[in-house]
């Protein structure tokens, strides 16, 4: 089995070892986030690529020791497709990726979801109503000694997005389609929605679209919605005593006045819209 490979046209060797932030940025290569390092991580090598210029192919080592039938460049044997300036994805024409193949170094526990293929995957409950995230926290000491914890600052912007994930999951049957469309457009919908899946695999924009190419699309609205709910431990806010009071209250507001105005951060939600700060 293997997991993705990339062309990079023009790419030049770098001496130090890992593949510079700047051609990850510049590519939009986040999922490779935590397999930069050349050759322990990353199989870099020289090629004429699907594009018939010369580049280099990258192929990220599974964290689950798996061995592909190909390290490099191998037209037969590989389907390529563009994305973007200078940027080819691959894959193995008869061993597709797995999330398996694509799972991070470090994955979090969480909740498993099955896509419409029967794939397994597994997202991470990154804030819920009774504190039992799964992501790892950094832990520190107040002036008197008290433990307090915080989120890792590698995760902050994940935590920021987790918050308006819940405020969208609250406005959905509240307030009219066309009002939640107006603060959260279906592009940000399904691009967060790649955010929370790459937390745990190595995937993002260009891995979605290749799945969709190969025929087993990961990301569809029901999945997207299922991992909103996961991220958010939602099962446990539609517990709360509170929460149809809430639901209500939205439904009031969202007819009342533009979904811009809406505020779930006040003192009645308690989601806590802050990353974790708590003595024990």
């Amino acid at each position: 089995m293997a997991g993705f490979y990339y062309f990079i046209e023009g790419l030049k060797e770098t001496p130090s070892g890992v593949l510079p932030a700047d051609v990850v940025e510049l590519h939009r290569l986040q999922s490779l986030s935590d397999c930069l390092s050349i050759p322990a991580q990353l199989v870099v090598s020289t090629a004429k690529g699907p594009s018939g210029r010369s580049g280099h192919v990258l192929y990220p080592k599974p964290a689950n020791g798996s061995q592909p039938r190909f390290y490099s460049y191998n037209p037969d044997g590989q389907t390529w497709i563009p994305r973007g300036d200078k940027l080819w994805i691959g894959w193995d024409s008869i061993n597709p990726p797995t999330p398996e193949e694509l799972i991070r170094r470090k994955p979090a526990g969480g909740m498993m979801l099955t896509d419409e293929f029967d794939r397994k995957w597994c997202i991470p409950v990154v804030r819920s109503p009774i504190d039992r995230g799964s992501l790892p926290l950094d832990y520190t000491f107040d002036p008197d000694g008290s433990v307090v914890k915080r989120i890792k600052p590698i995760h902050e912007r994940i935590w920021d997005l987790s918050g308006r994930a819940h405020e969208y999951l609250m406005q959905v049957g509240a307030v009219p389609q066309d009002k939640i469309e107006s603060e959260f457009p279906e592009s940000w919908v399904i691009q967060t929605a790649v955010e929370f899946l790459g937390i745990n695999y190595r995937v993002g924009i260009h891995e979605a679209a290749a799945f969709v190419e190969m025929g087993q699309t990961v990301l569809d609205t029901d999945l997207a919605m299922y991992i909103f709910r996961a991220v958010t431990d939602f099962a446990k806010v539609e517990e709360a005593t509170d929460f149809l009071k809430k639901k209500e209250q939205i439904r009031q507001e969202g007819f009342l006045q533009d979904s811009q105005k809406l505020s779930l951060g006040s003192e009645e939600n308690t989601t806590d819209t802050d990353p974790p700060v708590a003595n024990s």
